[in-house]
């Protein structure tokens, strides 16, 4: 049967380089995020770089008939917004946690859960994956994928140093005031601590047979050992690609939903290397509200409270 990994944790934390080292897996697939798959735009182009008409995976899926195409697509997103936003994704999924099983078929979360079950199978088909690794972040969608038997689905919860998580947000931001930059930093280090609390809980209720957590900073210095654990969780085989920092690892292609307008999951390789800019970039108090904010996650996490700034 297909086998999903599905990836949590707060956007900028590293879910694209994890996607494109976990692929090394034998018979893997990183697919992006696919809860994108219902909105997909049409000035955007497929993660490998071509028009989705031209790509070998969604000329496949982009049919008439689809889930993903006419009447059917809008229902989905309609029904997405409604069971797993993209808003405060982590408080619906704790409301969603008292599930004692797979939602009922007539229900919102049963309709949503089946269309999503269907995705993971038509990419599964359309790659020839067994194993389709599943960047969404959404820990809503994890609560209801988690619950179904005829996809196993094992979650991973991606954490990161959420200085550099914020250091990130205000990059990728551009330039702003200096009170939206100190307002940036609040909001993300609130976001940071919630989604994680989120997720711990979620994984708590999955258990340690079929969830993980990893550190962005582990996988940077030692991607061999991630992939291993994320092997081991699976039941997959181990990747023979050799996997070490700072040298090119050779990647299979991505087939995301949406291309990244850096284009960075179109080069053929990948190298692994802990991105300390936040170090030196971010500003001394947005790093201690930061660190005031996140400091018990901080603590738990492994994370120094003090770090160097150059």
């Amino acid at each position: 049967p297909t086998k999903v990994i599905y990836v949590l944790g707060p956007g900028r934390s590293g879910s694209g380089i994890l996607g494109r080292t976990l692929s090394t897996i034998p018979g893997a697939a990183f697919v992006g995020e696919l809860r994108r798959a219902w909105r997909i735009r049409p000035d955007r182009t497929c993660a490998c770089g071509r028009p989705h008409a031209d790509c070998p995976v969604w000329s496949k899926l982009l049919v008439p008939g689809s889930d993903l195409v006419g009447p059917a697509r809008s229902e989905v997103a309609r029904l997405q917004d409604r069971v797993s936003p993209a808003r405060l994704g982590w408080w619906t999924a704790l409301r969603l946690r008292g599930l004692g099983g797979p939602p009922g078929a007539e229900t919102p979360a049963g309709r949503y859960l089946e269309a999503y079950t269907r995705l993971h199978r038509a990419i599964a088909g359309a790659t020839g994956a067994s194993l389709l690794i599943d960047s969404s972040k959404s820990a809503a969608d994890a609560t209801l994928v988690a619950l179904r038997a005829d996809v196993p689905t094992f979650l991973v919860q991606l954490i990161r140093d959420p200085r550099g998580v914020v250091s990130s947000l205000q990059r990728h931001a551009g330039r702003r005031s200096w009170v939206a930059r100190r307002a940036l930093a609040v909001r993300g280090a609130v976001r940071w601590a919630a989604k994680h609390l989120a997720n711990e809980a979620l994984r708590r209720r999955v258990g340690p047979e079929r969830s993980i957590a990893i550190r962005y900073e582990d996988l940077a210095r030692d991607p061999r050992g991630t992939v291993e654990a994320v092997a081991k969780l699976t039941g997959s085989a181990v990747p023979l690609t050799p996997l070490a920092p700072g040298v090119p690892i050779p990647a299979p292609e991505v087939h995301g939903p949406e291309g990244s307008r850096r284009r960075r999951f179109e080069p053929a390789e990948i190298v692994l290397e802990l991105d300390t800019r936040w170090h030196r970039e971010l500003d001394r108090l947005d790093r201690w509200l930061v660190t005031a904010l996140t400091f018990p996650l901080l603590r738990r996490y492994g994370y120094p409270v003090r770090v160097p700034t150059r």
